[in-house]
């Protein structure tokens, strides 16, 4: 049985801005005729799952951290209770992403990263629209204190697409819809704040997916991402209750994993399936 190969053009910039990494994937440049479906329609559950599909946008800022993508393990909104019983915190109500590193064909539990997933939605003109669901400083700050080995505070960016002048070519059209400079310096400069009193605990970074303007979210587009602060290793290591809720951690991913059949990289447990 024989199969067509659609061709695939990558363009990879050279940090247009500094320390903001962009890769733009195209399927055809050109825009359709028809109506198109805009990523900004998305809710952050569904951002957060397609992150972690091929192509894998998250894949960098996985590997800046220490996990070693695709030889890794995640889970995908994993409720608190799940991991710690009894939690006298409110926040946070789940956690978005658990990592881990894979190794021999053998899940790891040396270090156990959690990811919490805020989605931003900014206009064509890169003015930034309010928080679908919290800025996710105090629900990172909480996760923190549950224990995990490095815990990172994540802003995803989608936008309503622009169109390209004429003076640019339709091959301009995913490389211009993948800056978020603007916007990232923007939402950084809002949680300032936050992030310079609580930072000790977690890192933060960003995500930003353009959309090429009349083509389909996930055929036409590209993706900008950037590690601002780095997350702290085992930073309340000192505290014994702290240890305590790491030790339950463990042992309740041990058991969500139980059993699992590593069958491709990466593994992933989606909570929801």
């Amino acid at each position: 049985m024989s199969e067509e190969f659609i061709p695939l053009t990558i363009y990879q910039s050279k940090q247009i801005h500094k320390g903001i990494n962009k890769l733009s994937f195209d399927f055809g440049a050109v825009k359709s005729q028809k109506n198109t479906d805009s990523l900004c329609n998305y809710d952050e559950h569904f951002i957060t799952r397609e992150i972690l599909k091929a192509p894998y946008p998250i894949s960098s800022l996985l590997q800046s951290i220490g996990i070693t993508f695709p030889q890794c393990w995640l889970l995908i909104e994993i409720k608190t209770n799940q991991l710690i019983k009894n939690w006298k915190y409110t926040k946070p109500g789940d956690i978005d992403i658990i990592a881990g590193n894979i190794s021999n064909n053998k899940f790891l539990f040396n270090n156990i990263y959690a990811i919490q997933v805020k989605l931003r939605k900014t206009s064509a003109e890169d003015k930034l629209k309010s928080f679908p669901s919290g800025r996710g400083a105090e629900q990172t700050f909480k996760t923190a204190l549950m224990g995990f080995d490095k815990t990172l505070l994540l802003h995803c960016f989608t936008r309503e697409s622009k169109s390209t002048t004429a003076d640019y070519a339709d091959s301009w059209n995913p490389i211009i819809n993948t800056d978020f400079f603007r916007a990232i310096k923007a939402s950084k400069a809002i949680l300032n704040k936050e992030l310079t009193e609580k930072r000790s605990l977690y890192g933060f970074a960003v995500l930003g997916w353009g959309q090429a303007y009349g083509c389909e979210w996930n055929e036409c587009g590209g993706f900008s991402d950037e590690l601002i602060y780095e997350p702290p290793f085992k930073p309340l290591s000192q505290s014994l209750d702290v240890s305590d809720h790491r030790y339950e951690i463990e042992e309740s991913i041990r058991e969500l994993l139980a059993n699992r059949k590593i069958e491709k990289y990466p593994f992933i447990l989606d909570s929801q399936i």
